[in-house]
C-alpha cells in the first residue's frame, strides 16, 4: 500500500469515527441489554449507549434503524422486523422497504455501507445508485461512493469525478501532462504562457537564469501584478523614471513577439538582444541578494535618511523649487556614506546616476530610500529570488524556507482557496491568477491544448479543495499535497493536520498531530507522526531503512535545539518499520476526540 493510500484511508477513518447521526440516516443496531422501565441497551455501529423504548424488541437482534428529527432526544425509527441470519435477504427488505431498485450491484453497495457500519441516507443510496448505473460499477468507485457519504459530500458526478482524479493519479503527474501540451503549441496565447510559467514555478521544472527573469517578467505583466517591476526598480536594476505602465506593455508586445522562443527556452542570445528594457539579467539575482544580505543595516540607515531629509524635500517639492546647493551637497554626501557602500557597484552608478537637484528627482529617490524601511520590500524580493534562484548549485536557500515556499505556491498558485477567497470577497483584489482559473478559462475558450487532460487537472484539484478541510463536532482535520520534485523527493509530499477545534476554529499548536508522508530520495518511503501534548512534542518515524536510527540520534540534539526555541518540547525519537505502522490501528488522535461513552438516555425508539 503506497503512502497516498495510507494519508487517504487513515483520513477517512478518522472522520468516520467521529462524525454524529444526522436526520434520515440508516444505521444498523443491535439491542444488547433490557433494563426496566422500558429501557436498553444498544449498539450503534461503534457506539453503546443507553435508549428509551417504545417499540417492542428483543435482546440480541438486530434491525435497521433511522434517525428521526426529535425533541433534545434522538429519535430512532425501526424500519421493518428484527433482521435474519441471511444478509442478503436484509439489504433486499430494506431496500423494498425504502422503495429502491433491488438488484445485485445495489445490494452489495449497501452490504459494505452496513460491513464497514457506515450510517446512510434513502437519498445517499439514491444518488449513489444513479451514478454506479452510469459508470462501471466496480470497486473503486464504490470506494469513492463510500468516501462521499462519510464526508458528507453531495452525491453528484462532478464530486464523484473530482475524487476519482484525486484518488488515482499524483498531482504532479497531472501538471507534467499540462506542460508538455502547452510546450507543443506553435503559437501560444497570452494566457497558456502565463499557465506555463506558473506550472513550471509549483512543479521545479529548471530554467536558464536569463529564462526565469523574462518568464517572471511575463507572467506578472500578464497579471497586472508589480512586485517585480519594484522589486527592480528599489535595487536600481531599472530606470527610476519608467513608468508602470509603459513597461508592462512593451513586455507583452515581447512576449507576443517571441512566443516559441520563450516557451521552447530557445536561443537565449536571440531573446537578450531583443529585450525591450537593457536589463544586465547576470546582475538581478546578485543585486537582489545583496539587498536581502544587507537588510538589517540598509533598512536603518534608511530609516536615518528619511527622517533627516523628508520634511525638507517635502517642502521643494510643495513649493516646486531645489534644493540649496548646500543642502543637495549634504544629502547627496549622506547617501553616499549611508546608502551606497551596501549597495552593489552595477546598484551605486545607476542611483547616482539618476540623483539630481530637482522636485521631481528629488521626491522620486526619496520615495525609493523610503521603501527600504518596509519590510514587505525585504518579503517581495525574498519571494522573487525564490523564484529565479531554483536548481542553481549555488543557491544557498535553507531547506525549511524552500518548504514554506513550496507550501506558500501551492496554496496561493493552484487555486484551492479560490472559493474561500472569493466567500470573503478577497479573490478580486488578488493579482495572480490561479492554475484553476486559468484551466477554466481554457474550457470556455475552447482551448486548443486537449480539453479532457485540462478537465481532469482542473477535477484534482477540485478533489483536493474537498478534501483539504474536514469538521466533525469539535475535530477539524486538514490536509495539504505539496509537489516534492522541486525539493528533490521522488514523490509529491502529503501532509496531515488535525486537533480539537481552538475557539476562533482553528487547530490548536498546543494539542494536534501532524502527519508527513514522503518517498524521499534516498530514504524512499517515510511517515512521520509528529504529536504535540501541551506543547510537548514525540516523533515517530516510519522508514525501512537499516540506518536510520543512528541518523536519527544524530539530527536529535539541535532538532530539540530548534523546538524549545519555540517553546516546544521535544520528548522522544522513536523508529518503526512500515510493517508496524500497517498493522497499527489507524485511529485518529491519541487526544480524546469524541465521546463514545454514553450515560442515560440518548435516544427514543
Amino acid at each position: 500500500m503506497g503512502i497516498h493510500q495510507i494519508s487517504r484511508d487513515r483520513m477517512i477513518h478518522a472522520i468516520h469515527e467521529n462524525q454524529l447521526l444526522k436526520t434520515g440516516q440508516i444505521i444498523q443496531g443491535k439491542i444488547l441489554k433490557l433494563y426496566p422501565n422500558n429501557k436498553a441497551q444498544i449498539q450503534l455501529g461503534s457506539q453503546i449507549m443507553i435508549a428509551q423504548l417504545e417499540a417492542a424488541l428483543a435482546v440480541g437482534e438486530r434491525y435497521h434503524f433511522q434517525v428521526e428529527a426529535g425533541d433534545e432526544l434522538i429519535h430512532l425509527k425501526v424500519i421493518g422486523e428484527h433482521l435474519k441470519t441471511q444478509s442478503q435477504t436484509n439489504i433486499t427488505d430494506l431496500l423494498r422497504a425504502l422503495q429502491l431498485k433491488v438488484n445485485k450491484g445495489n445490494i452489495d453497495f449497501v452490504q459494505n455501507l452496513i460491513n464497514e457500519r457506515i450510517p446512510f441516507s434513502r437519498a445517499h443510496l439514491t444518488q449513489s445508485f444513479s451514478l454506479l448505473e452510469n459508470i462501471k460499477n466496480n470497486a473503486a468507485a464504490q470506494e469513492i461512493l463510500k468516501e462521499m457519504i462519510i464526508q458528507r459530500l453531495p452525491i453528484t458526478e462532478s464530486v464523484f469525478q473530482a475524487l476519482v482524479a484525486k484518488n488515482t493519479t499524483e498531482f504532479s503527474s497531472r501538471l507534467k501532462t499540462i506542460i508538455q501540451q502547452l510546450e507543443q503549441q506553435q503559437n501560444p496565447s497570452d494566457l497558456q504562457l502565463t499557465l506555463l510559467n506558473r506550472l513550471r514555478q509549483m512543479i521545479g521544472i529548471p530554467q536558464t537564469n536569463q529564462l526565469k527573469v523574462i518568464t517572471q517578467i511575463i507572467a506578472e505583466a500578464n497579471s497586472n501584478n508589480q512586485e517585480f517591476f519594484n522589486a527592480l526598480k528599489i535595487a536600481g536594476l531599472i530606470d527610476q523614471n519608467i513608468e508602470y505602465s509603459s513597461w508592462k506593455s512593451q513586455w507583452l508586445s515581447f512576449s507576443n513577439q517571441h512566443h516559441s522562443a520563450i516557451v521552447n527556452s530557445s536561443n537565449h542570445h536571440y531573446l537578450q538582444s531583443n529585450l525591450p528594457f537593457p536589463i544586465n539579467l547576470n546582475a538581478v539575482e546578485q543585486a537582489l541578494n545583496q539587498v536581502i544580505n544587507s537588510q538589517t543595516l540598509l533598512s536603518e540607515q534608511s530609516r536615518d535618511i528619511v527622517s533627516n531629509w523628508s520634511s525638507i524635500i517635502n517642502e521643494t517639492v510643495i513649493k516646486n523649487t531645489i534644493l540649496s546647493e548646500r543642502n543637495f551637497e549634504h544629502f547627496k554626501n549622506e547617501i553616499t556614506q549611508k546608502i551606497l557602500p551596501i549597495l552593489s557597484n552595477q546598484q551605486r552608478g545607476i542611483l547616482m546616476e539618476k540623483l539630481e537637484n530637482n522636485p521631481a528627482q528629488l521626491r522620486q529617490f526619496l520615495t525609493m530610500i523610503q521603501q527600504f524601511t518596509f519590510q514587505h520590500t525585504y518579503t517581495n524580493i525574498e519571494q522573487i529570488l525564490s523564484k529565479i534562484t531554483e536548481y542553481e548549485p549555488s543557491n544557498i536557500i535553507l531547506p525549511q524556507v524552500k518548504f514554506l515556499e513550496q507550501i506558500r505556491q501551492m496554496l496561493q498558485f493552484s487555486g484551492i482557496t479560490d472559493e474561500n477567497l472569493l466567500s470573503q470577497d478577497i479573490i478580486a483584489g488578488q493579482s495572480n491568477q490561479t492554475v484553476k482559473s486559468m484551466l477554466i478559462q481554457m474550457l470556455q475558450q475552447d482551448d486548443n491544448v486537449g480539453n479532457e487532460r485540462v478537465q481532469q487537472l482542473l477535477h484534482h484539484i477540485n478533489g483536493l479543495q474537498l478534501q483539504s478541510v474536514q469538521e466533525v463536532g469539535s475535530f477539524i482535520q486538514a490536509s495539504l499535497v505539496v509537489p516534492g520534485e522541486k525539493l528533490f523527493f521522488n514523490k509529491d509530499i502529503y501532509i496531515e493536520f488535525e486537533s480539537k477545534k481552538t475557539e476562533d476554529g482553528k487547530i490548536n499548536p498546543e494539542f494536534c498531530r501532524i502527519l508527513f508522508y514522503l518517498d524521499l530520495a534516498n530514504l524512499r518511503e517515510t511517515i512521520i507522526d509528529m504529536q504535540i501534548q501541551k506543547r510537548i512534542v514525540s516523533i515517530t518515524v516510519f522508514n525501512n531503512h537499516k540506518t536510520l536510527k543512528v541518523l536519527a540520534e544524530q539530527f536529535q540534539p539541535s532538532l530539540k535545539e530548534k523546538l524549545e526555541s519555540l517553546n516546544y518540547q521535544l520528548t522522544n525519537i522513536t523508529i518503526k518499520s512500515l510493517e508496524d505502522r500497517n498493522k497499527e490501528k489507524q485511529n485518529p488522535l491519541s487526544i480524546q476526540l469524541s465521546n463514545n461513552s454514553y450515560e442515560g438516555i440518548e435516544f427514543r425508539i
